[in-house]
């Protein structure tokens, strides 16, 4: 039994590993496109709506961008300083991803040290 709640333990480590990975994966791209509008003039871009699909639009002040602060709010905030509230987000998520590698490691050795307790069972059977 305990074996069987240590795989569902690592399971669900496994999947917050994963979509924390997934959401990382996304700051790291709106760092980057952050980044790369202190080049951009005005000019027209492909504005994603989700599922693959886009309308064109704009750019005409990549000097602002509206920052997710969280409980439903958004804000206009600097470039520079949406750089920084995504590089402390990414950080937070990094410090998660030490922790579940961590709990998940814990778990490999709690069945590892298991599995010769499963054997004998399953083999005296």
């Amino acid at each position: 039994m305990r074996f069987q709640v240590l795989e569902m333990n690592l399971s669900v480590v496994r999947k917050k590993y994963e979509d924390v990975m997934r959401r990382l994966e996304d700051l790291e791209v709106a760092r980057a496109t952050m980044e790369e509008l202190k080049h951009v003039k005005p000019s027209s871009a492909m504005i994603p709506i989700g599922a693959n699909n886009y309308i064109e639009g704009k750019i005409e002040n990549a000097e602002k961008v509206i920052v997710w602060i969280g409980g439903g709010v958004a804000a206009k905030k600097s470039r520079d300083e949406a750089i920084r509230i995504t590089s402390d987000r990414m950080k937070e998520l990094d410090g998660i991803i030490n922790e579940l590698a961590r709990e998940e490691q814990g778990i490999i050795r709690e069945l590892q040290r298991l599995q010769p307790e499963i054997e004998k069972i399953t083999q005296g059977k």
